[in-house]
């Protein structure tokens, strides 16, 4: 096997380990304070210690796992303002980074939005959840990546994008499905916005994106506890006004 085939099959797997614990920590599952140890992780999940290092890093980097130096990793406390506040940090660096994108896009640049946009809604009509999940990480890792500004990739970057994406993500077939006319619609719109030129036009409708996310989620519905969901549209009112 070469060197890339197996990094390949390493990132594959932290990507499919990177969803499973954060499901667990986000349902509950996995309770605050949890011991996380690489060892046992990597024999549940039958696969090398890599992978398992790669998604706790991923997870410590967004504040769902804390690890100290020489110390085993736990489960940190997430309650609904930590989660709200996380979900305003991406909203207000994406919304900064399409904003700084309208102003420089070209017609290469707007091509390559439309051919992710198509394939998130084809992933979404064929149920197909980690291919819309990859589809939609590259979507919104493009505008990051050409927006202008060389520290936005480095602070939003591809992997942190990636858990609150499969934290909305539709995990049944039929779900998705359901929701590719509405997933179609966000993307379009969203490009709209960007085509018209106006910054702050595109900046809201990123906004809009984000939020429009969550609260349309089955998957959050079901990550979250019923009270915290129901809090949602109060505190996207808040946002707002």
């Amino acid at each position: 096997m070469s060197k890339s085939t197996g990094k390949q099959e390493n990132q594959l797997k932290s990507t499919v380990l990177l969803n499973e614990m954060f499901h667990r920590i986000c349902s509950g599952a996995w309770p605050p304070g949890k011991p996380l140890r690489l060892e046992n992780l990597a024999r549940e999940f039958r696969v090398s210690r890599t992978p398992v290092r790669d998604a706790l890093k991923v997870l410590t980097e967004v504040g769902l796992v804390t690890q100290k130096p020489r110390s085993i990793s736990h489960v940190a406390p997430i309650d609904a303002n930590t989660f709200f506040d996380m979900i305003e940090v991406r909203a207000v660096l994406e919304g900064l980074a399409v904003r700084n994108f309208t102003r420089r896009a070209s017609r290469v640049d707007i091509l390559r939005l439309q051919a992710y946009s198509r394939r998130i809604t084809e992933a979404a009509q064929q149920g197909d959840s980690s291919a819309c999940v990859r589809a939609e990480v590259a979507f919104h890792n493009y505008i990051i990546k050409h927006c202008g500004n060389s520290q936005m990739h480095r602070v939003l970057n591809p992997r942190f994008l990636e858990v609150f994406i499969w934290a909305t993500a539709h995990k049944k077939e039929s779900d998705l499905s359901a929701k590719a006319s509405f997933i179609e619609h966000q993307h379009t719109t969203l490009l709209e916005a960007i085509l018209s030129g106006d910054p702050t036009h595109a900046e809201q409708c990123m906004h809009k994106h984000v939020y429009d996310e969550i609260s349309n989620s089955t998957k959050a519905k079901e990550f979250l506890d019923a009270e915290v969901f129901a809090a949602f549209p109060e505190k996207e009112a808040q946002r707002v006004l």
